[in-house]
């Protein structure tokens, strides 16, 4: 079955949250919050389809959250809402990277419900045209391994495939041959390629180490955090997250681990939200 898409829902009212959130009809995994600042704590922490945002809120600008998702998180489509909005801040809205604009109220649940469902449609059309450009190139980038052997060539012909695909990949083999090499050569045939490659050894940490490094911790989490600090799944957001040795530690700690990879939901150390 698949996956429920995602969204973030940003409005200072809670009766237009609870109201938007209703006309859903619980279609989506939604995340209902009242200001930028709450938004930008679930933004830290998730990966979202869809952001729904108020232009107006008290005492913050709406187009200044637009402007960060479009920047930071270019795989979130935005739509703006406002009831008090001008035309030229619409406009400024649709500038900034908005894929579309309702007024409130949203009275007409068909109305949401359709914006909601042509947004997603066309960022699935985004992905597979990256998808698509990447399985098309000719050669792939394979510098980074020598030989001509049949099981080499078998191997180069699965990461073609590999490598076009927004998928969790696991590359198994004794210790010596190579995996962070396979690794590093899907993400530079990928699409994520212009992102970042976020390598960590999970067999040469304390668990307890390699918690705070992957999810990140908020200040005072534990002797020494004096700030908060984003983890290497939120680094590597957009680009390739590789887990070395990752058999190296704990059954328990795989189940987890297993978790935030099929739900995308982590939390941070110290923190009481996801």
């Amino acid at each position: 079955m698949k996956d429920k898409a995602r969204l973030l829902i940003v409005d200072d009212s809670v009766e237009s949250l609870e109201l938007i959130d209703t006309q859903l009809d619980n279609k989506y995994h939604t995340s209902l919050v009242t200001s930028l600042s709450e938004a930008r704590k679930k933004l830290l922490n998730n990966r979202y389809h869809i952001a729904i945002v108020d232009l107006v809120l008290p005492g913050e600008n709406g187009l200044d959250l637009i402007r960060e998702l479009t920047t930071d998180h270019p795989y979130t489509a935005v739509i703006a809402i406002s009831g008090q909005a001008s035309i030229e801040a619409a406009v400024m809205a649709m500038k900034l990277g908005a894929a579309e604009f309702l007024v409130k109220p949203l009275s007409n649940p068909d109305l949401i419900n359709i914006m909601v469902e042509k947004t997603l449609q066309a960022q699935w059309l985004l992905e597979e045209n990256r998808r698509l450009s990447a399985m098309l190139r000719k050669e792939l980038d394979t510098d980074l391994i020598i030989g001509n052997s049949v099981p080499i060539q078998s191997i180069i012909q699965k990461l073609k495939k590999i490598a076009g695909l927004d998928t969790l990949a696991l590359i198994t083999g004794e210790t010596g041959v190579g995996k962070s090499v396979f690794a590093e050569l899907i993400h530079r045939n990928s699409p994520r390629r212009g992102e970042k490659f976020v390598s960590v050894n999970c067999g040469s940490l304390t668990e307890t180490l390699l918690e705070s490094l992957l999810f990140g911790h908020k200040r005072g989490a534990f002797t020494d955090a004096n700030r908060d600090k984003i983890g290497y799944f939120q680094e590597a957001n957009g680009g390739t997250l590789f887990l070395d040795e990752i058999t190296e530690t704990s059954l328990a700690f795989q189940v987890k681990l297993l978790k935030v990879l099929e739900t995308g939901v982590y939390r941070a150390v110290g923190s009481d939200e996801d």
